[in-house]
């Protein structure tokens, strides 16, 4: 093996960087109150499971929303401090589902997952959990083969409704009734139901603003051992009870006094769709109540849409007390926005501009773009909201910034891309340490040219800088300046990149080889392109977790470190915060540089064969073997090499 070999051996290693969900977030202050969870991303029309998944005593979050992508949240919660993490954004890589539901349906003491099968919404499909590895055991089915069938647009829910201790199967109908299959044990580890009554219990619950159940779910609300039911209604601005009249092993379903309006004391009205689900979030022995609003004919509700209802009754009496209708507490804009960071006073760290769809707090319901002025450092930022109109109300809509010295005079001018897709542009008449944003022209596209997504790169290399847009078709258009402030069109495809739907540039140097790569997102994610020779290729040496779909990046050094980090934003009106992953770069003292220094400790950390630092660990593991050995050393020393 000669030494040249081994050279780009090591680089390969090097630059095969990962980006991964930050739990050290950077503070954003709203009204001036820090969110609990500012990167959580924004929540639309979100169905949620609570299931103790990391073991640790208290309720992590299963949360499905818009896209179709189940998210893990991990409850990192101190006391009365609310805390969650997002871990995986992708949850077992299982997309176009509607409804799921996690719970040990084959008693071995882990969670399975049940979910909506994706190519027929009408059929279940069921993933055994076999020591942490789930396998897809294909759709739910009777004795006799028949499957076991849903209705699509409805929620169902699992539930031991007769005390044989597993759970048996509801499938709500849009007309108003509760369709029951029985649990009749396990056929070669799946369950297997058997098919009981369409009409179970008698329940119908139409007219008079009844409309169906869009979501039902069980709970022993009155604490007599037996389980109640609660009833989301497809129009209905509440929720409705139906009481147990029966016991834990027969039940008898109250269809005549049944509840409305819940809670009693102080009921839950929203636009309609509410999904209930419960949880002893506060871990005080009870059961408390969140509700999640999928929308309804009543309005549009994409943000204040997580209700958390506490249980604060005594003596096994339940009361349940409104605490907040944005558990989560994290920023939500309503749906699709554009972040972006640039250092816009020049003190050094960077700011937070972040343009949204549209809002419906005000009229018009055109966008808005925010301003987040970054009162921290460049070690740590704290974003307070500044301007909540910036530049005003009248941009239009799916506003997307981005910043860039456009006539070389020393600050930062503004482009905006717009849902009609022309381009606004903004001259800065200020400075670089005080802006004032004037609006000079705007880039004219063509008229079947839609939501335009703008970055601003110096695409010929004349100094001069020019403008790669995204837009509905996937595919970027350039516009080149050939004078201050006049881009023409240069070609109707950025070297053949598209990502299908939505394309969303940014571009950044991933592999540190002192040019700008590319990652692109789109409808249904985001794909990475490296940047050879001017040229882009589908990059297989970089990472980048699932988001969601029209997602858009912006990226900086927020922390002053040696690593890249990602501000990412959702179609569901909020923000995730990635970090590249130091542990493939070699520095193992993290001083900076890769030097003789580095090749001691891993020879240090070889011969002890012992190390307790996971972090050391993983940076030392330079190929990502999960093992220390003589190539990780030859991959350190050729880089210094």
């Amino acid at each position: 093996m000669n030494r040249f070999y081994l050279y780009f051996l090591s680089l390969h290693f090097i630059f095969a960087l990962n980006f991964e969900f930050n739990h050290q977030n950077p503070k954003i202050i709203i009204d001036n109150q820090e969110l609990n969870n500012g990167f959580l991303g924004g929540l639309n029309y979100s169905i949620t499971r609570w299931v103790d998944w990391d073991n640790d005593g208290d309720s992590d979050l299963f949360l499905l929303d818009e896209d179709g992508h189940i998210r893990y949240y991990q409850n990192d919660s101190i006391s009365s401090n609310i805390l969650f993490n997002i871990v995986d954004a992708n949850f077992l890589g299982i997309s176009n589902i509607t409804w799921f539901y996690i719970d040990d349906f084959d008693n071995d003491n882990d969670f399975d997952l049940v979910t909506e099968y994706p190519q027929n919404p009408s059929y279940i499909s069921y993933y055994l959990n076999d020591n942490d590895e789930f396998i897809n055991l294909n759709l739910l089915q009777n004795e006799n083969g028949s499957y076991v069938l849903g209705q699509q647009g409805a929620i169902p829910t699992f539930c031991d409704i007769d005390g044989d201790d597993d759970l048996d199967f509801f499938a709500v109908n849009l007309i108003g009734t509760v369709s029951f299959y029985e649990n009749i044990g396990l056929n070669n580890n799946k369950p297997v139901f058997n098919f009981i009554t369409s009409d179970w219990q008698n329940i119908s619950i139409v007219g008079q603003m009844r409309h169906g159940a869009n979501a039902i779910n069980f709970i022993d609300l009155d604490n007599d051992l037996d389980f109640d039911l609660v009833w989301g209604d497809y129009y209905q601005s509440s929720l409705y009870v139906i009481w147990n009249l029966g016991n834990q092993n027969v039940p008898e379903m109250d269809n005549i006094n049944f509840s409305t309006y819940f809670p009693e004391e102080n009921p839950i009205l929203t636009v309609g769709r509410n999904m209930p689900s419960f949880t002893d979030i506060d871990l005080d022995g009870d059961q408390d109540l969140f509700i999640t609003v999928l929308g309804g004919t009543g309005g549009i509700q994409l943000n204040n849409n997580f209700y958390f209802y506490e249980n604060t009754g005594l003596n096994e009496e339940s009361n349940y007390e409104f605490i907040t209708d944005d558990f989560f507490n994290s920023l939500d804009f309503l749906s699709d926005i554009s972040p972006t960071l640039v250092d816009i006073d020049n003190d050094n760290d960077l700011d937070l501009f972040i343009g949204q769809k549209f809002t419906t707090d005000t009229s018009p319901f055109n966008g808005r773009i925010k301003f987040f002025e970054n009162i921290g450092n460049n070690k740590n930022p704290i974003f307070k909201l500044i301007e909540n109109e910036f530049l005003g109300t009248n941009l239009g809509t799916d506003l997307c910034p981005n910043f860039g010295d456009i006539d070389n005079d020393g600050d930062y001018d503004l482009l905006i891309g717009t849902y009609t897709g022309d381009i606004l542009i903004y001259e800065n008449i200020g400075n670089k340490n005080e802006y004032n944003f004037i609006f000079h022209s705007s880039i004219e596209t063509d008229s079947n040219f839609w939501f335009s997504v703008p970055y601003l790169y110096d695409f010929d290399n004349d100094n001069n800088l020019d403008v790669v847009v995204g837009n509905i078709y996937g595919n970027l258009i350039l516009y080149i300046q050939d004078s201050s402030f006049n881009f023409v069109l240069n070609q109707n495809s950025v070297q053949g990149v598209s990502v299908g739907y939505y394309s969303a540039p940014y571009f950044f140097d991933y592999d540190l080889d002192d040019d700008m790569d590319l990652v692109v997102g789109g409808r249904d994610g985001h794909q990475i392109f490296s940047n050879v020779d001017n040229t882009f290729y589908v990059a297989n040496d970089i990472d980048i977790p699932y988001q969601g779909k029209n997602v858009k990046f912006c990226g900086g050094n927020l922390y002053n470190s040696n690593q890249l980090d990602l501000i990412v934003g959702l179609s569901t009106g909020g923000v995730y915060f990635l970090s590249e992953d130091l542990c493939m770069h070699g520095d193992l003292n993290q001083d900076q540089a890769v030097n003789i220094n580095d090749v001691i400790m891993i020879v240090n950390i070889i011969l002890d064969d012992i190390i307790q630092d996971n972090f050391l660990y993983c940076t030392a593991d330079i190929d990502n073997n999960n093992g220390l050995n003589l190539f990780d050393i030859i991959s350190i020393i050729n880089l210094i090499i």
